[in-house]
């Protein structure tokens, strides 16, 4: 019995060198970078576009890939695209602001309202 319980303990010492062996190894191999250094930096954009029914609606882009597409008024009840490309910048710099502080990307009425969009 003595002797399964020293396997089982050797094996799990081993197991646990072996994990801070490969994590020390795979933070030495980027040229001694911590891990905050190595995470890129995406540059996040806002960029307006024209959309149906003669309106225009928003991209934002993290570096070169869309990651959200906006072609109507989020919000509000109808399918309705923005009247005016000052109107998508606004709301597109606002939700942007909410993705750079992780906050979910959704837009009230009430703040529609506070950034003057015609509704």
């Amino acid at each position: 019995m003595t002797r399964i319980i020293r396997r089982s303990t050797f094996v799990q010492k081993v197991l646990i060198l072996s994990i801070i062996y490969l994590t020390v190894f795979n933070c030495k191999k980027s040229g001694d970078l911590s891990l905050r250094d190595r995470k890129q930096v995406v540059a996040y954009s806002v960029e307006t576009f024209k959309a149906k029914n003669n309106g225009w609606g928003y991209n934002i882009l993290a570096g070169e890939k869309i990651i959200i597409k906006q072609d109507i008024i989020p919000g509000i009840q109808k399918n309705t695209p923005f009247h005016s490309e000052s109107d998508a910048k606004k709301v597109g710099l606002f939700v942007l602001e909410k993705v750079k502080k992780h906050q979910h990307p959704a837009v009230k009425i009430q703040e529609l309202d506070s950034l003057k969009v015609t509704l």
